[in-house]
């Protein structure tokens, strides 16, 4: 993960396509250092523009919804096993029979059913993608 600090919040930033608007972004002041990622804790991943601050001598103030943050982290983990889904749709459209088997059926699965994982969605176990 890499975070900037804009505008006075922080900006995570998930996709490659995002990290290279951001760059581009004049507003952007600088990115933060591991240990700074790091001392936002286990939340750090949810830190954004509407959660945290920094003040005039650069602390960063991260203030985390705790009510709000299993269906937070909920639908984060849920965004990101969709794109997993998605990521292997392909083979189950006709005509692309050849390309499925018993492991993409078991990885597939094992997707749909996180949710179902004790942990979930704090502690989550993510299926490793076939060959």
């Amino acid at each position: 993960m890499r975070a900037f600090i804009y505008e006075s919040g922080i900006i995570t930033v998930h996709h490659g396509a995002d990290l290279e608007r951001i760059l581009k972004n004049p507003k952007v002041g600088r990115e933060l250092t591991k240990e700074e990622i790091d001392n936002l804790g286990k939340f750090a991943r949810f830190a954004g523009p509407h959660n945290t601050s920094v003040d005039e001598d650069g602390v960063i103030s991260f203030n985390f919804d705790n009510e709000n943050y299993l269906k937070e982290l909920e639908e984060y983990a849920k965004d990101n096993r969709d794109c997993l889904l998605r990521e292997s749709d392909w083979r189950y459209l006709n005509g692309n029979e050849k390309y499925r088997d018993d492991k993409w059926d078991k990885y597939r699965k094992k997707l749909r059913d996180l949710p179902e994982q004790e942990g979930f969605p704090d502690d989550i176990v993510w299926p490793t993608k076939p060959e």
